[in-house]
């Protein structure tokens, strides 16, 4: 698949049919990023988001009013934001991020929340649950 430049404009229809004709994902800041193996496998990458899509990802994110992690099918996806979910949910995505940290992750069940509110007790040090323990 031919990737067009992230400063190339696309047609709507075009980005629909084809999620990475105009991509909101750099892949080659993924490509570049140093990945870390110690305390687990992770890595930190600058520059992911194309730079020329941020207002239309700001100006697309969703009307969410209340506080908490919402799954992707609890609220209203438009626009370019709406691109970012389907790239980062796309079997490509899962391929790079698959190349990239050395993992296969294709066999195991995605699920990409957005956040837009917080709460003070949100970010203390907690257990999810005694499996977690």
């Amino acid at each position: 698949m031919t990737l067009a430049s992230a400063t190339t404009p696309a047609s709507f229809a075009q980005r629909v049919s084809d999620p990475w004709a105009d991509p909101v994902i750099n892949r080659e800041a993924i490509r570049a990023a140093e990945v870390a193996l110690t305390p687990y496998t992770f890595m930190m990458a600058s520059g992911v988001l194309a730079p020329d899509a941020i207002p239309a990802l700001r100006a697309d994110f969703p009307p969410i009013t209340k506080p908490g992690f919402l799954t992707v099918d609890e609220v209203a996806l438009k626009g370019r934001f709406k691109q970012l979910v389907d790239e980062i949910e796309s079997p490509e995505f899962s391929e790079m991020m698959s190349e990239k940290m050395g993992l296969d992750l294709h066999p195991y069940p995605r699920l990409t929340t957005i956040r837009k509110l917080s709460q003070l007790k949100d970010g203390r040090p907690h257990q999810d649950g005694k499996a977690k323990s």
